[in-house]
């Protein structure tokens, strides 16, 4: 996808946004940017959260054709991620939290539920509330992309070759996603996480 152009529409009033929106793809849950596969093309509505979106529909722009829209919360957990990430004034890479992680309740997630979570295809992702699908697939690849990297890159390969991330996470040390879950979990309760205060008025 890397070598072909992809056409942005940006609208700056939402009811134009929505109108576009319902007639092209008849969107089931409230949203202010989608990527279009077959048309090349993403849709953005301008508020202050523009450029988030932008970027995580990049993500998703840049990734099609390789397997990610199988995993709905790996493939839309590293688009939040990727989406928080900006250049300061000074050419300094930043990052910005889109999630109050205390809200999550990520000391209380068991392995059999988080496992159930990375299995869920999209209708059941649809299904979940926005902080219970993208709230814990950020939780999820932020901690990949934060702590384990190696992780991270063998899940990408993984996919390629029709691997779930799930298997893979399991196939990864000696107790596999119960030590995933165990460290996922430390990391949470060693880093605290504060909101952009954008998000801190939605």
């Amino acid at each position: 996808m890397l070598d072909e152009d992809i056409k942005v529409i940006v609208f700056g009033d939402y009811s134009d946004f929505y109108r576009y929106a319902n007639n092209c793809c008849a969107l089931g849950r409230f949203t202010t940017a989608f990527f279009i596969e077959q048309k090349k093309e993403i849709v953005v509505f301008k508020n202050e959260e523009f450029i988030r979106s932008l970027s995580h529909e990049i993500s998703h722009a840049l990734t099609v054709g390789r397997g990610l829209h199988k995993y709905p919360w790996f493939d839309e957990g590293l688009a939040e991620v990727l989406s928080t990430y900006h250049l300061d004034s000074l050419g300094q890479l930043n990052n910005e939290v889109l999630f109050l992680t205390d809200s999550l309740k990520i000391g209380a997630r068991t392995t059999r539920g988080l496992k159930r979570f990375m299995n869920f295809e999209r209708k059941e992702w649809d299904a979940l509330t926005p902080n219970e699908s993208y709230g814990m697939a950020w939780v999820l690849v932020n901690y990949l992309y934060q702590e384990d990297r190696i992780l991270l890159t063998k899940i990408l390969d993984g996919i390629s070759r029709d691997v779930s991330p799930a298997e893979t996470i399991a196939s990864n040390g000696e107790k596999g996603i119960k030590d995933f879950v165990r460290s996922l979990k430390r990391h949470y309760r060693r880093n605290k996480y504060k909101l952009v205060k954008t998000r801190q008025k939605l």
